[in-house]
């Protein structure tokens, strides 16, 4: 916490006309921030919570008219986690012997169910008895080193083969957040917690090149009152995950809940258009009962690549807690890239693209939280949160583990 009781002054010299009006906006909210002294605690803030999905029943006649869904019907299976694989198959069963819209779910089982043999294909290629995650980072590593095979500029081939070995014979593993250094293929130093000052001194004596750090990054593979905030999927990282519902703009004169998918996507502004799987489109037109208005087709760059997709206008809202956050749906333009219906492995996250920049208020703050929030107005967000000193901020954990490193320069 912290108390400041000054006001902002802005003023330069003696001239008179320096200084700001006070009554301006962005003064009034600045001097709120610095006189709210430390007696200010913060409250709960509002997260997502997801309840369970309502049964059905079964019936004998499965319903596939869109227009003859029993009141209160929706798709979202938002209580489910969707890396939880063996749950979705379940649901999906579930869903599909209630008979109500079956085509759907028995699409979205087709693709779950396409990734846990691919799942059990990666258990049975590895030795028995080692975790999921490591199997997972094992998957990634033997990716990385048949990349490295065409061209390793920084002599990393040596070193992923020999903690692939390491990870086999249970040498090493990825439980807590302990990190080992490797050097030309040998271990030299951990585990341990990860401290910046001896990757300094490695690279310093060693050069960038035949250095690694693993487990610098977590075990896993990297992939709104009205306004609420998110937690980050993986701890230490400001990256999220939001709820976007869905709906078809040529039905928008009859569309319900009903008619709305609500799916998790990657928070990201990097991205121009929204990005879809192509089983997202397809279950959201077999709801609405037509297809989504197409603009096209184009090429979309990523980092290293450059991809052929779809182009479609969908409307969008923020599901949050049982509501949608935005008074009325938004019309935008997504893609979906051209793979075969239900082709969506877990490592491809859907993305949100940057309407939601467009239409709300969104806000971080350097309060090593790497929350998000996300609202209507910009003084509720400000006045529920406590503002945070800069200087106390952590970056990511690439350079700072356990141990942050000296304070930068100062500000004016």
């Amino acid at each position: 916490m912290f108390k400041n009781t000054h006001t902002l002054d802005f003023s330069q010299g003696n001239a008179k006309d320096s200084k700001p009006d006070p009554k301006l906006p962005h003064i009034v909210l600045a001097n709120n921030l610095l006189t709210r002294g430390e007696g200010f605690t913060p409250p709960d803030l509002p997260e997502q919570s997801l309840s369970r999905k309502k049964s059905w029943g079964k019936r004998k006649n499965s319903i596939t008219d869109p227009r003859q869904l029993p009141k209160g019907w929706s798709a979202h299976d938002l209580d489910v986690e969707e890396d939880d694989i063996d749950g979705q198959i379940k649901r999906c069963e579930e869903r599909i012997a209630e008979g109500i819209m079956p085509e759907i779910f028995e699409g979205r089982l087709k693709n779950f169910k396409a990734i846990k043999e691919e799942q059990m294909e990666m258990i049975k290629s590895e030795p028995k008895g080692l975790d999921w995650e490591v199997i997972q980072r094992l998957h990634e590593l033997k990716q990385l080193k048949a990349n490295l095979g065409k061209e390793d500029k920084d002599k990393n081939l040596p070193n992923v083969e020999a903690i692939i070995k390491a990870y086999q014979t249970k040498k090493i593993s990825n439980k807590g957040d302990l990190v080992t250094f490797w050097c030309d293929g040998k271990l030299v130093a951990g585990p341990k917690k990860f401290d910046p000052k001896e990757l300094y001194a490695l690279s310093s004596k060693q050069g960038s090149a035949g250095l690694w750090v693993e487990g610098i990054n977590g075990s896993k593979p990297q992939r709104l009152n009205i306004f609420f905030s998110l937690n980050p999927p993986i701890p230490g990282f400001a990256q999220h995950k939001i709820y976007i519902s869905l709906r078809n703009p040529n039905t928008q004169a009859t569309n319900t809940d009903m008619q709305t998918l609500t799916l998790l996507c990657l928070e990201d502004t990097g991205a121009t258009l929204m990005k879809l799987h192509a089983q997202d489109v397809a279950e959201l037109e077999r709801l609405s009962g037509t297809n989504l208005p197409i603009t096209g087709s184009s090429i979309m760059t990523t980092a290293d690549a450059a991809v052929t997709a779809r182009r479609m206008v969908v409307q969008v809202n923020i599901w949050h807690n049982g509501q949608y956050i935005i008074p009325k749906w938004v019309d935008i333009e997504a893609c979906v890239s051209h793979t075969p219906q239900g082709n969506a492995p877990l490592s491809t996250s859907r993305l949100s693209g940057v309407w939601i920049y467009h239409m709300l208020a969104v806000l971080s703050l350097p309060d090593n939280t790497f929350r998000k929030h996300i609202g209507t107005n910009i003084y509720e967000i400000l006045n529920t949160l406590v503002i945070p000193d800069p200087l106390l901020a952590r970056p990511p954990p690439i350079l700072t583990g356990d141990n942050p490193g000296p304070p930068g320069p100062q500000g004016p």
